[in-house]
């Protein structure tokens, strides 16, 4: 509920259109403070006293000011809205203030925090804290459940931000499992460290036991893709995913895992045939037209290629690129009108997103 509250927050900066609304803020007052500068100029220019110098300091301060209080101003509201979507949603809103609470704990030693509160733009005090108690007072007591989830990707986040696998896994050894909220997560984690660090054998072992344990877990059926896709060897999850995704139908993360596995297997054509239809559904997410350009490589398909690495292009904004690997594509399909219809369109829209850039 405290990472929530974060995210909620964050929410609330991008609904209020707090950056927009900066950018216009800011050009209401530049005027302004040019003005103030340029006065301050002209008298140090004719009198020679220290009024114009005076007059530039005052003129600075304010402008300072104004942006600090508006910018606290920001920060206020974004407290206040991301109280309500966390109360919305079902969550604790008291993380809201129990986050700060952790938060200014964190940062009491820093040397960032030395600097005086009506100099920050975010500030990181009681009194913040006391603000967002009293706006708790308008919501109903709301207990805060444990959730296995975020303990796994909780687990995931320590063996990514270990100084290195053997440290991560050393530091779950040293833990007991049945200490732990959730032991499995534990178990989770020792087994991703064990990954991380090449000892894919016990990796695995640990993670055909929480997937026995759990059937249902996408989570542990990825992570052991992982393994088996760095192993070399995927024959042996290509059935539990394949269930897996006439279960779940249109599961990208579900998809994306079996049409790896089906390329490291040497069934390129097989897994072209399970991602095409997801990446042209989905449509814009980039990661899955990469893959499926990787895959098509594979499978011999040099027009498709080509193609799906026009999208991943245009997604990231890399006009010139899309273009060039579209008119590759087209070359391959002069001699068949529907696909080189197609691609054209796809030109078009490339042209369309060119002038869209060259309008900013």
């Amino acid at each position: 509920d405290q990472f929530a509250s974060v995210i909620a927050h964050e929410i609330a900066h991008l609904s209020q259109r707090h950056f927009s609304r900066r950018v216009e803020f800011a050009k209401t007052q530049q005027p302004l403070a040019l003005a103030g500068l340029l006065a301050g100029l002209v008298l140090i220019a004719t009198t020679g006293s220290d009024m114009g110098l005076a007059a530039l300091t005052a003129t600075q301060a304010a402008t300072q000011d104004a942006a600090l209080r508006y910018s606290r101003g920001n920060e206020q509201e974004a407290d206040r809205i991301g109280m309500q979507t966390l109360a919305l949603s079902g969550r604790n809103p008291a993380a809201t203030p129990a986050m700060f609470e952790q938060m200014l704990r964190a940062a009491r030693y820093a040397s960032s925090n030395r600097i005086p509160e009506f100099l920050r733009t975010h500030p990181l005090s009681e009194s913040r804290i006391s603000d967002t108690k009293n706006r708790l007072l308008q919501y109903p007591p709301r207990q805060s459940k444990p959730s296995l989830d975020f303990h796994l990707m909780k687990a995931k986040v320590q063996v990514d931000l270990a100084e290195s696998p053997e440290t991560a896994v050393a530091q779950f050894k040293s833990q007991e499992a049945s200490e732990q909220i959730f032991p499995e997560a534990h178990e989770y984690g020792l087994a991703l460290a064990l990954s991380a660090a090449g000892r894919f054998d016990e990796a695995r072992t640990i993670m055909e036991s929480l997937l026995q344990n759990r059937p249902s877990s996408q989570t542990y059926l990825m992570s052991l893709v992982d393994i088996a896709v760095h192993q070399r060897d995927t024959s042996w999850v290509l059935g539990s995913l394949e269930k897996a995704t006439k279960l779940n139908p249109g599961n990208k993360a579900l998809t994306l895992a079996y049409a790896r596995a089906l390329m490291t297997n040497q069934q390129a054509h097989i897994a072209e045939a399970v991602l095409e239809p997801l990446a042209r559904d989905v449509k814009n997410d980039p990661l899955l037209w990469y893959w499926l350009a990787e895959i098509q490589g594979l499978s011999g398909n040099i027009q498709g290629l080509h193609q799906a690495r026009g999208e991943y292009f245009l997604l990231h904004g890399i006009a010139d690129e899309s273009e060039k690997q579209f008119r590759y594509a087209l070359q391959l399909a002069r001699n068949d009108f529907v696909e080189s219809s197609k691609i054209e369109e796809r030109l078009k829209a490339v042209y369309a997103f060119r002038d869209r850039l060259e309008e900013l």
